[in-house]
C-alpha cells in the first residue's frame, strides 16, 4: 500500500512538472506573439515608438520574421503620423497667411475711399453738402471695416446680423471707386434701381461687388468705361459688371465658373466666398478680344413660416 501511494505521488509529481515545463515552452513560443499583440495595442493607442524584446528570438526563425514585420509596420506607422502632422502645420499656417492677406485686402479697399474723403473735408470742409457727404462715407467705410473684423471672429462668437443691401452702399461703391477709376483713366458709370433696401447682407454683397469692379477697372483699357447696374426682380436682385477689357483669363474664368483652383490673387476668390454667404449665382460671359460681362443674381430670401 505504501508502494502503491509512493508511486501515485510520484507520477502527480511528474506530471505537474510536465505541465510545468509545457507551460514554459509555450509561454517561450508565443513570446513575440504577445510582443506583436503588445505593438498593435500601443499603434492602436498612438504610440509608435519601437518595443525592444526582453528575449529576441533566434535569428532567422519565423517569431524573428513575424518580429521584424511588426517592427517595420511600427516605424511606417510612425513616419506617417510625423508627415500627417507636419502637413497639418503646413496646412493651417498656409490658412492663416491667406486668411491674414483677405482681412489686408478687404481693409486697404476702404481704406482708399476713407483717404479721399479725408482729403475732400481738407479742401472743401467749409461747405456744409460736402462735410457732410465725407463724414457720411468715413462713417460707412469705418464700419465696413469694422464688419470685417467681426465677421472673422465669427467662428469664435457667432456671425454678426446681417444688415440690407441699400442704394447707399452703391453709392459708397462708386465713392471708393473713383478715385482708381480716375487714376487709369476709365469712366465708371452706376445705374442702381432699388427702391428699399434689398434683404443680403450688405458687407458680403459690397466686398463681392469692390473686388469684381477693381478687376474691371483693371481690365479696362484708358478711355473705356466700366458700369454696373443693379435691378430689382420678382426673384431677387440682378447685379451686371460690365467692362471694356480683352476678356477674362482662363484661370480667373473658371475660377468664377465654379471649377475648383485659384484666380489670379485674391480678388475673385473673395467674390466666389462671399457670393457662397448670399447664396446667389454668377453668371460669366467672356471671351478672348471682346468684353466681359458678369452678372450676380441674388435671391430674395424666403418668408419665415410663422
Amino acid at each position: 500500500a505504501a508502494l502503491r501511494l509512493w508511486l501515485l505521488g510520484l507520477d502527480v509529481a511528474l506530471a505537474a512538472l510536465a505541465a510545468l515545463l509545457a507551460a514554459l515552452l509555450a509561454r517561450r513560443a508565443m513570446a513575440p506573439l504577445l510582443l506583436v499583440a503588445e505593438v498593435l495595442d500601443r499603434a492602436g493607442a498612438g504610440d509608435f515608438r519601437p518595443l525592444p524584446p526582453a528575449r529576441p528570438p533566434a535569428p532567422g526563425s519565423e517569431a524573428a520574421r513575424l518580429l521584424a514585420a511588426a517592427e517595420m509596420m511600427l516605424a511606417r506607422l510612425g513616419e506617417r503620423e510625423e508627415l500627417a502632422q507636419r502637413l497639418a502645420e503646413r496646412e493651417q499656417a498656409a490658412g492663416l497667411g491667406e486668411l491674414a492677406a483677405t482681412i489686408a485686402h478687404e481693409v486697404r479697399n476702404p481704406l482708399a475711399g476713407m483717404l479721399t474723403a479725408l482729403g475732400s473735408l481738407r479742401r472743401f470742409g467749409a461747405a456744409e453738402e460736402e462735410r457732410a457727404r465725407a463724414c457720411d462715407l468715413l462713417e460707412r467705410g469705418l464700419r465696413q471695416i469694422e464688419r470685417v473684423v467681426e465677421a472673422t471672429l465669427a467662428t469664435h462668437r457667432g456671425p454678426p446680423e446681417p444688415r440690407p443691401l441699400s442704394a447707399e452702399d452703391f453709392q459708397d461703391l462708386e465713392a471708393l471707386l473713383r478715385p482708381e477709376a480716375a487714376r487709369r483713366g476709365v469712366r465708371l458709370r452706376l445705374a442702381v434701381r432699388l427702391a428699399a433696401p434689398f434683404p443680403a447682407d450688405a458687407l458680403a454683397a459690397r466686398q463681392a461687388l469692390l473686388n469684381l469692379l477693381l478687376n474691371a477697372l483693371a481690365a479696362t483699357p484708358p478711355g473705356g468705361t466700366v458700369s454696373l447696374s443693379a435691378t430689382e426682380e420678382p426673384e431677387g436682385l440682378r447685379i451686371e459688371v460690365l467692362d471694356e477689357g480683352p476678356g477674362l483669363p482662363e484661370p480667373a474664368r473658371r475660377l468664377l465658373s465654379g471649377e475648383r483652383g485659384r484666380g489670379p490673387g485674391l480678388g475673385l476668390s473673395v467674390v466666389m466666398a462671399q457670393l457662397a454667404r448670399l447664396e446667389g449665382r454668377i453668371a460669366v460671359d467672356t471671351a478672348p478680344g471682346r468684353a466681359t460681362r458678369i452678372v450676380l443674381h441674388l435671391p430674395r430670401p424666403e418668408p419665415s413660416a410663422a
